[in-house]
């Protein structure tokens, strides 16, 4: 009995002792992965709370690459849709800052 909003994900852990590993798989499935961590703190599972908390940071992760990299991802789609090159090309001319968005986001 998964919940469709975070609150009521909440609101089942705290209202049923039995259901409350559901309801934190509820509250994944919705992608709140830093409550849901909270939350399989509050039982001690520390596995699970790191494996919430690794996931959330990767998607912080890409959520920043994808955002450093929009206007040349867009560029290569106008481009490309303009029939000035092919896609390949196009990916060959932004790859060296593709590459320093990534290094900027990953590795720094």
């Amino acid at each position: 009995m998964i919940r469709a909003t975070l609150q009521g994900c909440i609101d089942l852990f705290n209202s049923n002792i039995i259901m409350q590993r559901t309801a934190i798989r509820g509250m994944e499935q919705l992608g709140e992965w830093e409550t849901a961590a909270r939350y399989w703190r509050k039982l001690g599972d520390d596995a699970q709370e790191k494996t919430c908390l690794l996931i959330k940071s990767s998607n912080d992760l890409g959520n920043a690459y994808r955002a450093e990299t929009k206007e040349l991802i867009d560029w290569v789609d106008q481009t490309v849709e303009a029939g000035v090159m092919t896609e390949n090309e196009a990916i060959k001319i932004i790859y060296p800052k593709l590459n320093e968005a990534y290094n900027k986001i990953y590795k720094s």
